[in-house]
């Protein structure tokens, strides 16, 4: 026979729920997901020569960390890069329309 006190059960398991909305309320700090890349890194990642992304980078196009001679880059900065040049769908240009006639009529409705 189990001699487990029900009570003690619903209290672990009312205190497991306490502790999951505490940390839904107060999330922890989340560390950088992605990593520091060297030029040649960052070249392979955008299909870039090395050149080129130096190039991109004196012309502020891409961001960068210069320590000493080198230059790093973060690969969420190349990511933001690259999406930057993403084209609509159809789907969502219609869509952008769509809004920007809502707002000439009269702003949107909420």
């Amino acid at each position: 026979m189990n001699n487990t006190n029900p009570f003690e059960i619903l209290d672990r398991r009312l205190d497991n729920i306490e502790i999951l909305i505490l940390s839904l309320k107060h999330p922890e700090p989340q560390s950088h997901t992605y990593g520091y890349l060297s030029t040649k890194q960052a070249a392979e990642f955008l299909s870039k020569t090395p050149n080129a992304i130096r190039v991109m980078v004196c012309k502020n196009q891409i961001q960068s960390i210069k320590k000493g001679n080198s230059l790093y880059f973060l690969e969420s900065d190349l990511i933001e890069y690259l999406e930057s040049g993403r084209r609509k769908t159809p789907a969502e240009l219609a869509q952008n329309c769509e809004d920007a006639l809502v707002i000439k009529k009269g702003g949107f409705q909420k």
